[in-house]
């Protein structure tokens, strides 16, 4: 990078753009130089000029006294050019803070704040000792904004959806400054954010090695138990199939709501249901989840229908709360919408439930969505698999079924069962 490139790079978006547009235009605006030949202006014209093999592009040289001068007159020029986002307008604020005090000498503050494109009360402010706390500045388009000085980004607020772009950008390899010119974020917020997630991690990976999981299942109506809960980390639950439960719109209508209630913000549900049209509408109608992810068998099909397709999958449905932090794991199989697990075979070991969930397909999902320590809710526990993966798995595992058969089972499989 040119260390006169001092905003932020485009995003391939605009880069692209521009590159469209010199194509279709040809080589029209200059790119300006200083007296040793160094890029001041167009260092991503210059990057396109060459890569389209325009030799013959125009040039100005422009001659100043000092870098300061050079720098001031690279942030003037292209006041107004890019259209960059709040972040990026106070990272180059808080340059401009900076590069003022390189000027002040021998200038008033007006001719300092004509140099640097900012109001002189702005430049007032600065040559007061103050920060960049309620300075206000119509050049730079931050009106109204209230600034802290130790910390220019500390207040900035990323969605989750930013945040979850940003995380996989970097494990992607990307550097800080694409993934800032990719996102519109300054890199202060994009290295702040990263170092961030990376102390969440050893925190966690410092909790796995302390926290005993546990499994508890009681005798219960799903709703009445529901109601008796305060949130969780992670809801997943194989609840009744509409071949079980005569009007499947009530039965989903009656508890799912209830259910997603009690996960936190921060948190994710996995629902089982039957692949039915039926059943899939019913629960569709009565909250649309983030997706609807799949579970393929091949071992259990039973006979061959004579005239409809063998079903031999069903489906989850998953609901990503909005503050939802990345999944974990980084093996792209391992993400897969569709997990081909076999189903638990009496053939070949226990087999509790005709519908039972494998244990290999529990862990994968509560590891993915949870770590150690977190709260996985089950109201219809069933012979208790994923109760008991996530005390397997060191999270903390609490149900309930209204089967005395069931809770029996639980019980045999080492779940605790509370009264």
């Amino acid at each position: 990078m040119s260390k006169y490139q001092l905003l932020p790079d485009l995003s391939s978006v605009e880069f692209e753009r521009l590159k469209s547009l010199i194509v279709q235009n040809g080589a029209i605006v200059p790119v300006e130089i200083d007296e040793n030949g160094d890029t001041l202006d167009g260092h991503h014209r210059l990057e396109i000029y060459r890569e389209l093999s325009i030799g013959d592009y125009p040039a100005i040289t422009r001659q100043f006294s000092t870098e300061a001068e050079k720098k001031a007159y690279v942030y003037r020029i292209n006041e107004g050019r890019r259209h960059l986002s709040p972040d990026q307008k106070k990272e180059i604020l808080e340059s401009k803070r900076a590069l003022a005090r390189e000027l002040k000498d021998g200038r008033t503050q007006e001719q300092v704040a004509e140099m640097l494109g900012v109001a002189r009360n702005t430049v007032s402010t600065w040559f007061n000792g103050k920060g960049i706390h309620s300075v206000t500045d119509d050049s730079a388009n931050i009106d109204n904004h209230q600034y802290e000085d130790k910390s220019l980004n500390s207040n900035v607020k990323v969605s989750p959806k930013t945040k979850q772009e940003l995380l996989d950008m970097a494990n992607e390899g990307k550097t800080q400054e694409r993934i800032a010119a990719e996102l519109k974020l300054s890199q202060p917020t994009v290295s702040r954010i990263l170092a961030k997630d990376k102390k969440n991690t050893q925190k966690r990976q410092n909790t796995a090695t302390q926290v005993e999981g546990r499994a508890t299942v009681e005798l219960a109506n799903a709703v009445e138990w529901l109601q008796r809960q305060e949130q969780c980390d992670l809801l997943l639950t194989d609840p009744p199939y509409s071949t079980d439960i005569d009007d499947i719109e009530s039965f989903a209508a009656n508890w799912l709501p209830l259910a997603l209630s009690k996960v936190k913000p921060t948190g994710r549900a996995y629902i089982f249901i039957g692949a039915y049209p039926k059943e899939l509408l019913a629960y569709l109608s009565v909250s649309l989840p983030e997706q609807v992810l799949g579970w393929e068998y091949t071992n259990t099909i039973g006979p061959l229908p004579k005239m409809n397709h063998k079903l031999n999958w069903q489906a989850i449905l998953y609901y990503r709360m909005p503050e939802a932090l990345a999944l974990n794991g980084e093996n792209l199989k391992e993400r897969f919408s569709i997990q081909n697990i076999a189903a638990p075979d009496a053939r070949h070991g226990e087999r509790y439930h005709a519908w039972e969930k494998p244990m290999k397909l529990a862990d994968l999902l509560i590891k993915q969505a949870t770590n150690p320590g977190d709260i996985v809710f089950d109201p219809f526990a069933g012979t208790g698999t994923f109760l008991l993966s996530a005390a397997t798995n060191k999270r903390i595992g609490s149900g309930c079924d209204l089967s005395e058969a069931m809770i029996t089972i639980c019980k045999e499989r080492g779940i605790e069962h509370v009264a």
